[in-house]
């Protein structure tokens, strides 16, 4: 149930759990309190190790960064600050600035329009199921961080592979 719900906007898993648990009348409630989970989540949460060169390096090859997350815009602008990823991320699409969140293409969409290319032109790397398949449905070729994708995910023509660790994009680009 957890990776059927890591992806989309807050709202909508407010909404899948209040449905898939009979939990009438506690969607407020339930949204209030998947907001401070994620709050809590963000404040302890680390970028993944070696994300700062991997981003340093991306951008000295002249890539554009956008970070696409479901998570809500002041939760994550003040985690890519916190973190001191800001002079990396070019681009922040979160889950209140579409009406449609991860796995619909949408957010990837919108992603590269800001960036100003087709979503062809950018490389995803997803760390779920939901995710890999916005970036894949929106057009972009993907990365997925894990040992191995499902096996829909694994037939779509964009799937590029399989990342171990965020870190290890760095050789890719070079």
């Amino acid at each position: 149930e957890f990776e059927s719900l890591n992806g989309p906007p807050l709202e909508e898993v407010a909404r899948r759990l209040a449905l898939a648990h009979g939990l009438t009348d506690a969607h407020e409630a339930l949204l209030a309190a998947l907001k401070a989970r994620a709050a809590e989540a963000h404040a302890a949460a680390a970028p993944a190790a070696g994300a700062r060169e991997v981003l340093r390096e991306a951008q000295a090859f002249g890539w554009r960064i956008a970070v696409v997350t479901s998570a809500p815009g002041q939760s994550a602008r003040a985690w890519i600050d916190r973190v001191g990823l800001d002079p990396y991320v070019d681009i922040l699409v979160h889950g209140e600035a579409v009406s449609r969140g991860k796995p619909d293409p949408e957010p990837y969409r919108l992603a590269a329009a800001r960036l100003g290319c087709a979503p062809g032109a950018c490389v995803a790397v997803e760390d779920s199921v939901q995710g890999a398949s916005a970036a894949l449905a929106a057009g972009a070729p993907t990365y997925v961080l894990g040992p191995e994708v499902t096996a829909a995910l694994a037939g779509h023509p964009l799937m590029i592979g399989t990342l171990a660790r965020f870190a290890d994009l760095g050789a890719i680009l070079r």
